[in-house]
Order: C-alpha cells, then structure tokens, then sequence
C-alpha cells in the first residue's frame, strides 16, 4: 500500500442533536488491525437538561472502547456495572457471546449547560473467542501509563503495549492505542511496524510524507518506517493491532465471522433472550 491513505467519513445522525462521523467501516478499507468499527463525535453542546440517550442495545463477538475527550458518558448494561466514564478513562466492554448496554449522559451532568466529545471503536475478537462470556474492565485516567515520546508531547497509552509499555487493560489480537497531545513543534519517529496501523488527526496539523493535514482526519499509514511532524497544540491518536483472523460480518450492532452467528444474534434480539439492564430496563432499541 502507499504511505498514506485517506478515508473519508460518512455522516450518521443518532438523533437529539448528536451527529457523528463513522470512518470505519469503509467501503476501501474496512479495519484497521482488529478495529472494525470508529465512530467519531465532534464536540456538542448541550444545553442544561438536554444529553445524549443511547438506549439498551445488544452487541456480539467484539469489545467496545469509549475514550471521551470532553463531557461525561453513564454505562449501565446486562453484567450490572453501572459506571461513569470521565476524560481519559478507558471502559473496555468485551460482548462475546452477547451482552446489553446503554449510553447515556449522567443525570448529575445534566444540571447545567455541557458538551460531549469523544470517539468509539470496536474491536473484533478473535474467532476462537467471539462466544466467550461478556465481560467489562474499566481504567481511571490516573492509572494508564504515559509514553516518553519526545520533548513537548504528552502521550497516553489507553490500550495494549507500545514502545515497550503495557496499558492495564487487557485485550485480544495485541492493539494498541495512544492519545498524544503536542505543546510546540516538532516530529516523531514512527518506526517499521509489523502490526497495522493508523493515525486520528483531530486538531492542530502535522506533516507525513510530504503531505500536510488539519483536523480531523484519519489516515490510514503503512507499516515502513516515517518521520511525522506535528504543529504545537494538535492532538490525534496512533491505533493498531494485527490483521484480522479472517473477514467479518458487520450488521447493526453486531461483529461476527459467519452469518449465522448474526441470524442467531438477530433472533435473541427479537426474543429478548440477550438480558436487560438494571436500572435501565423500560426502553430498549429495537431490531432494525
């Protein structure tokens, strides 16, 4: 492949005002590593007692990570937890054989005028463990490692290992992902990679073989050694993992490698034998 490659995203509106823009699926490239699914949400205000309600909604053989840049995010789902994700908190909700969740902003955050702004991927387990029982791990900000990349850059390294550095989080098919923010100039080696990868530019610009670009845009990067050069105060994220076990189905909320996984998925949603959610059990979405 070329050194870089541009995906285009395409807009998807969820309704009460929340737009967003998926770049993965893609029609040209449809995962990077074992991310199949990233969905980017510009940032929103919302006004005081306005927020986003992503009702109960099932998902299978993937984990789901929300890194949120600003705004606060309630999940609850099938397992029990019922957790709050904040600004650099990782909550990896691993579905396996299937699992229920909402999204939803805290009623406490609700209160006054807010905005929400984050970005939401989906990996693709491994098809020896796409029927393992779901389960949910979360990490506070204060407890993920930061990354020595250089002078005037802070990086966090959210999930997986890089440059020698393991995150807490525990995944499958070796991803990474790392939030690198820059105070001034400058450049960063990205060396040869054997797993794929790709970088989410979402303010300020940098420079990648000869090519400049502002946020946001997600390029998709090949796996030779390059040199990357980035203006003061930008932001992106540097993501990737191994290539895929096999192709997948996406439908819905569903990630699997056959499409009989997903037909049976699809009748468990419709006989509501996925579970519910304690304490956000009134509504659910139904299947399209």
């Amino acid at each position: 492949m070329t050194a870089i490659y541009e995906l285009k995203p395409h807009g998807k509106d969820l309704g009460d005002g929340v737009h967003i823009q998926r770049y993965l699926p893609n029609m040209e490239i449809r995962s990077v590593g074992p991310f199949v699914f990233f969905d980017y949400l510009p940032a929103i205000p919302f006004a005081a007692g306005k927020g986003s309600d992503v009702r109960p909604h099932p998902h299978i053989g993937l984990s789901t990570l929300s890194w949120v840049f600003n705004g606060q995010v309630h999940h609850r789902d099938s397992l029990g937890y019922d957790l709050v994700v904040t600004p650099g908190d990782v909550l990896l909700m691993t579905s396996g054989r299937g699992i229920v969740h909402s999204e939803r902003t805290p009623q406490t955050y609700r209160t006054q005028a807010h905005e929400l702004h984050m970005v939401q991927f989906w990996l693709a387990l491994p098809q020896s463990h796409e029927k393992i029982e779901p389960s949910v791990q979360h990490a506070r900000d204060a407890e993920l490692p930061t990354l020595d990349l250089g002078v005037g850059v802070t990086a966090k390294l959210a999930i997986g290992e890089y440059n020698g550095t393991m995150a807490p989080v525990q995944t499958h098919l070796a991803p990474f992902m790392v939030d690198i923010t820059t105070h001034q100039a400058g450049e960063l080696n990205l060396g040869l990679e054997e797993r794929e990868r790709a970088l989410f530019l979402f303010q300020g610009s940098v420079t990648l073989a000869d090519q400049t670009f502002s946020g946001p845009h997600f390029l998709r990067l090949s796996q030779e050694s390059m040199t990357l050069n980035y203006a003061p105060d930008s932001r992106f994220l540097l993501l990737g993992g191994e290539p895929l076990d096999g192709p997948r189905h996406l439908w819905w909320n569903f990630v699997a490698s056959s499409q009989e996984l997903l037909e049976d998925a699809k009748q468990r949603w419709r006989d509501m034998a996925f579970g519910t959610v304690p304490g956000d059990d009134q509504e659910f979405i139904p299947l399209p």
